[in-house]
C-alpha cells in the first residue's frame, strides 16, 4: 500500500501540470513574452524552455506557475514570442536596406591583344619585365652576341636595344585616315573631334584623287564609299582590325568610331 502511494506521488511530481491549471490570460502571456525576450537578449545560449521557466518564476505569482516539461505543448506562446521578436526587429529597421553587389568582369585579354598595336604591346611587356626583375641588364647581356670559335651566336645586340627604345618611347596621338567624306565634311568632323576632346590625329584622303603609290602612314583607316582599288589598298596596307568600313554612314557614325579608337591604348612614338 505504501509503495503504491509513493509511486502515485512520484508520478504526480514529474508529470506536466499545465493542463490542470487555469490557462494563462493574455496579460500574463504578454508579460511572459516580454520577459522572455529580455532574457534572450541577455543570454543567447540558454535553452528556450529554461528561459521561459525563469521568466514565469519572475513575472507570475507562485500559484500561477506551471510545471513546464515540454516546449511542444506551448505552441501559442512560441508563436507570440516569434511575432513579438519580428515586430521589434522591424521597428529597429523600418526600411529594408537593398545592397547592390557589383562584380568586375575579368578582362578579355584576347580582345586587348587585338586592340594593341605592336610597339605599345612590346613596351608593356618590357615595362612589366623591368618592374619584376628590377631592370633589363641581365636580359640585354643574354641577348648580346657571344663569340664561340670565332663565330657569333645568340640574338643580335640591336634587338635588345630596339626593345628598350620601344619601352622608353612616349605615347603619341593615334593617326586615323578618313576616306569618303568631302573636304568640307572633314573640316566639320575635325571641329566635332576638338569639341569632344577625342585624342586622335585625323588625316584626310580625297576620294576623287588617284590611288596613292606610297605606303599609308596611319594607324587606322575609317572609310565609306570605297571603290574596289582603294578597298584592296586598305586591306593590303592596314593590319586586320584597323580598317573600318562604314557603309552609308554619316558624320555621327564617324565620330562614334573615332571615339572608340581614341579610347584604345595609344601607340608609341
Amino acid at each position: 500500500m505504501q509503495t503504491a502511494i509513493k509511486d502515485a506521488y512520484n508520478t504526480a511530481a514529474t508529470e506536466d501540470t499545465s493542463a490542470r491549471r487555469a490557462p494563462w490570460s493574455d496579460h500574463e502571456v504578454d508579460m511572459l513574452v516580454k520577459e522572455f525576450l529580455e532574457q534572450r537578449r541577455a543570454d543567447p545560449f540558454t535553452e528556450s524552455l529554461e528561459l521561459l521557466r525563469q521568466s514565469m518564476r519572475k513575472v507570475l505569482p507562485e500559484h500561477r506557475a506551471k510545471n513546464l516539461t515540454q516546449w511542444a505543448t506551448l505552441q501559442p506562446i512560441r508563436a507570440k514570442i516569434s511575432d513579438k521578436w519580428l515586430d521589434e526587429m522591424t521597428k529597429q529597421n523600418p526600411d529594408p536596406v537593398v545592397v547592390h553587389v557589383e562584380t568586375q568582369a575579368p578582362p578579355d585579354y584576347i580582345d586587348i591583344l587585338h586592340r594593341c598595336d605592336l610597339p605599345s604591346l612590346i613596351a608593356m611587356v618590357v615595362k612589366k619585365l623591368q618592374d619584376s626583375a628590377g631592370g633589363l641588364t641581365a636580359l640585354v647581356s643574354a641577348l648580346a652576341p657571344q663569340a664561340t670559335n670565332g663565330k657569333h651566336v645568340g640574338a643580335p645586340h640591336q634587338q635588345a636595344i630596339s626593345l628598350l627604345a620601344a619601352a622608353s618611347a612616349k605615347p603619341r596621338k593615334t593617326r586615323v585616315l578618313i576616306f569618303g567624306p568631302s573636304a568640307g565634311q572633314f573640316h566639320e568632323l575635325e571641329t566635332r573631334m576638338e569639341a569632344d576632346k577625342i585624342p586622335v590625329e585625323l588625316l584626310y584622303l580625297d576620294k576623287d584623287k588617284p590611288t596613292p603609290k606610297t605606303p599609308l602612314q596611319t594607324d587606322y583607316v575609317v572609310a565609306t564609299l570605297v571603290n574596289p582599288s582603294m578597298h584592296n589598298l586598305f586591306r593590303q596596307q592596314i593590319p586586320a582590325g584597323k580598317y573600318h568600313l562604314l557603309e552609308g554612314a554619316g558624320l555621327t557614325s564617324f565620330v562614334n568610331k573615332l571615339r572608340d579608337i581614341g579610347a584604345l591604348l595609344p601607340p608609341r612614338a
